[in-house]
């Protein structure tokens, strides 16, 4: 197993038990529900906001390092922008912001990503038929919130 892929799951195992198993977790989330409400509680917002940007900048950083140090050992020669940031994004769509639905989000981009170098040369399919399918999940979740949206504002105007 790559080492990459061991310091992920450790990651996202710390970040788990961090969130859903300590105290300081709990004021994480309170704070990003809603933070008029945390503060009326006797939590610190600024604290709780400055502390969750240390640990996505610690995240970003490591995994800019991975991404910057390339695999097996090489330096990666890439041009300026690999488009890493859109799929994280659209991972932590799919997986719902939730550790186990992140990982299992992951593997299916990654599966994609990595069944699409291939397609051209095994069965003369183009590999950005795997793009499109990406942005097809991307629409349809984002569209399945939008839904609930208007969903949730229907029913309040009718009562």
């Amino acid at each position: 197993m790559h080492w990459g892929i061991v310091v992920a799951i450790i990651c996202v195992i710390i970040m788990w038990f961090l969130l859903e198993r300590t105290k300081t977790g709990f004021e994480l989330k309170a704070v990003g529900f809603n933070q008029h409400a945390s503060e009326y509680a006797g939590m610190s917002v600024n604290k709780n906001i400055i502390l969750s940007m240390v640990i996505s900048g610690a995240f970003a950083g490591l995994a800019g390092a991975m991404e910057g140090l390339g695999t097996f050992g090489y330096a990666a020669v890439k041009g300026g922008f690999t488009g890493m940031g859109f799929d994280g994004i659209a991972v932590a769509l799919l997986g719902a912001n939730t550790a186990i639905g992140v990982v299992l989000a992951a593997l299916l981009f990654g599966g994609l990503k990595a069944g699409a170098l291939n397609m051209p040369l095994e069965t003369g399919i183009p590999s950005e038929i795997v793009d499109i399918v990406i942005a097809l999940i991307i629409f349809f979740v984002a569209s399945s919130y939008f839904i609930r949206w208007i969903a949730a504002r229907f029913k309040k105007g009718v009562k």
